[in-house]
């Protein structure tokens, strides 16, 4: 649940200055949208035909209506990060 501010107001306990915003609807996840384009922050979202694409720097076109296409996508995601050459701190 994203609280209206976060990534924009400084006083407030909940503050966080992610680098990149992953997310998986943008028609329901416009308010974090609106501040990570305020905040300089790069947005990748997971759209459907009919979803916005304003503010939004990466759109992967992808089904994220079901259940379990969301977490296949997350996962493929996951997998191909992993994939990626580079230095990646030990977990």
């Amino acid at each position: 649940m994203h609280t209206p501010g976060t990534f924009t107001n400084q006083m407030q306990s909940s503050f966080s200055e992610p680098r990149l915003l992953i997310l998986t609807d943008p028609r329901t996840d416009h308010q974090p949208i609106k501040e990570s384009a305020l905040g300089n922050i790069p947005t990748i979202a997971f759209c459907d035909t009919d979803s916005p694409m304003r503010y939004i720097d990466i759109g992967i076109l992808a089904n994220n209506k079901g259940r379990n296409i969301i977490g296949c996508l997350y996962w493929l995601m996951t997998r191909m990060v992993l994939q990626m050459p580079g230095d990646r701190p030990s977990l």
